[in-house]
């Protein structure tokens, strides 16, 4: 469970930094993506400042990370290439996430769901997560 945690807040960690560098570099607004919550009633009505909705991104890497580390523990997956292939399997959904989250957007400026530029960014960087969460697989010695 401990290092389900620590995969999903490095991976976490990670995929954040590479989206918030993505869009300061390209100007297309894909951690503005990662972070928005203001479809969400609740959250719409009382809005978060970045640390709190970067918190709630890592809180979704550490489940992710944590169910992660329990299939590859079981499954006794040591190598890097299947535990990437699993963890893209895991990490589908949230990829495939770019499109509900730019179609509810409310008030936040993020990118269009037809912005091949910015679903490639998307894609990319939930890749490099993949990769991420994959070396915290326990080799055999």
């Amino acid at each position: 469970m401990i290092r389900g945690v620590i995969a999903g807040v490095v991976a976490g960690l990670g995929l954040g930094f590479l989206l918030k560098g993505m869009e300061k570099m390209t100007g297309i607004p894909v951690y503005s993506l990662l972070l928005n919550v203001d479809f969400i009633p609740f959250f719409r009505a009382h809005p978060l400042s970045e640390i709190k909705e970067f918190l709630l991104h890592l809180l979704v890497s550490i489940s992710i990370g944590v169910v992660y580390m329990f299939f590859v523990t079981s499954n006794k997956i040591t190598s890097y290439k299947i535990g990437f292939l699993y963890a893209t399997l895991l990490t589908l959904p949230a990829i495939l996430l770019f499109f509900p989250l730019s179609y509810l957007a409310v008030d936040r400026i993020v990118p269009k769901p037809n912005d091949f530029i910015a679903i490639a960014l998307w894609v990319f960087s939930h890749l490099v997560y993949c990769l991420i969460l994959s070396l915290f697989i326990k080799r055999k010695a």
